[in-house]
């Protein structure tokens, strides 16, 4: 095969898997503003309640205070974390199926506790155990540093220089 017709192959392909993509963003993206709905305002403790992508994909939300849309890239570090946690927690859970039985139902988040004060981590532990987030998982597996009450989980594992030093199972 000539150079040519190989280089019109590729881009043929990577128009049909960039399409495809646009194509699973725009079915999954209305549930995912949904939820993300849904939780922020526990993520940032009444703050913020909407929020909205751009068309490159970066996060908006609407801050009364100031009567406008905000773009995720003007707030603190830890805000910033908050709305991207919302994010990726709503897409995790607009894109499950419908049949739960049909992929697995569990949700690893590594240490996302370290950019929350104590008021807003309380209210994602209470999202995680409780909340809706709980409900839509059945398993759910916390890594974090951040030292939490250990009567909110089931089951438990604290580590200590890569070796359990305590845990329930």
């Amino acid at each position: 095969l000539g150079d040519v017709y190989k280089r019109q192959v590729r881009e043929k392909a990577y128009r049909i898997v960039d399409d495809a993509g646009r194509s699973v963003v725009h079915q999954v993206l209305p549930s995912t503003l949904d939820y993300m709905r849904r939780l922020l305002p526990a993520l940032t403790d009444g703050r913020y309640y909407d929020a909205r992508l751009t068309d490159d994909y970066r996060i908006e939300t609407w801050d009364e205070r100031a009567e406008l849309w905000q773009k995720k890239n003007l707030f603190s570090g830890g805000t910033k974390d908050q709305f991207s946690l919302a994010l990726r927690l709503s897409f995790a859970m607009a894109t499950l199926p419908e049949e739960r039985g049909a992929a697995p139902s569990f949700l690893f988040l590594d240490e996302p506790l370290g950019a929350f004060d104590d008021q807003r981590a309380s209210a994602l532990v209470h999202l995680l155990t409780e909340g809706e987030v709980a409900e839509a998982f059945d398993q759910i597996f916390l890594i974090s540093h951040v030292r939490v009450d250990d009567a909110l989980f089931d089951h438990r594992i604290v580590m200590e220089g890569g070796r359990v030093i305590e845990g329930n199972m």
